[in-house]
């Protein structure tokens, strides 16, 4: 997980944790500052059947925290760069990146990084953006990579998920409305639960779904291919700019 840090203290993340590294403050203490990681994280690797809080998508799956992104959300570069390579030098067999293109690694100058990461056989799950607009055009990975935009609960895709032909497929995200139920309910950094939206919740329900086809065998560009293969299909039939291969399908 590149984010901006994770909260091992909350007891649904206890020992979900299996390493980390901060490239803001450069030390080995990804502490997680604004929350944004916490909740991303949850997402995949939240316990289960502890009867407290929420599931997840892979409870079993172990989380590499990086730190790349400060307390306000922002970051460099030079360190989502380094949060990567970090990730890959680690073993990490699935990194996500909620980002988005107002960051690297979409738009920005991470790129050969992902490339380095891919080349190295690790799936690479990163956030549409919540512009709403066509900019799914990665530069990188030429296909190789899962650009994820957001549907909220009727399967529909959500206004604020940004959109284009590099659009891999959708995850759920939420509707970005501030009704109860609407969006994704997470944990947070003060050891709480609660909703947020955007296509950096939709990414890491696909992140997971990679980490379970990893842990069946099922690793690398194989765990994409399969991903999109099963993907339900939504919007235009077939492959489309505003849905891609469809909505995620772990069944």
């Amino acid at each position: 997980m590149v984010d901006t840090g994770f909260t091992p203290g909350h007891p649904d993340l206890a020992g979900r944790m299996s390493g980390g590294f901060d490239f803001v403050d450069n030390d080995a203490d990804p502490a997680d500052g604004h929350g944004h990681g916490t909740h991303v994280s949850g997402i995949v690797v939240a316990n289960e059947n502890n009867g407290i809080g929420v599931g997840s998508v892979a409870p079993e799956a172990k989380l590499l925290a990086v730190r790349v992104l400060g307390n306000d959300g922002s970051g460099s570069n030079a360190d989502v760069q380094a949060g990567i390579d970090y990730a890959v030098k680690s073993g990490a067999d699935v990194i996500n990146l909620s980002l988005g293109p107002d960051l690297p690694p979409i738009l920005g100058g991470s790129d050969p990084a992902i490339d380095r990461a891919l080349d190295a056989g690790v799936v690479v799950v990163a956030a549409a953006g919540n512009n709403g607009f066509p900019l799914c055009e990665n530069r990188s990975g030429e296909g190789r990579l899962l650009c994820v935009g957001a549907v909220d609960k009727r399967r529909q895709r959500s206004s604020f998920s940004s959109f284009g032909f590099g659009l891999g497929l959708m995850g759920p995200g939420g509707s970005g409305l501030r009704t109860p139920g609407e969006n994704v309910l997470s944990t947070l950094k003060d050891g709480s639960y609660g909703e947020m939206a955007g296509t950096s919740q939709a990414t890491p329900h696909v992140a997971g779904v990679a980490a379970l086809l990893v842990s069946a065998g099922v690793k690398g560009q194989g765990a994409v291919r399969r991903i999109l293969a099963t993907a339900s299909d939504a919007g235009a039939p077939g492959p489309d700019s505003e849905y891609g291969a469809g909505i995620v399908n772990a069944r």
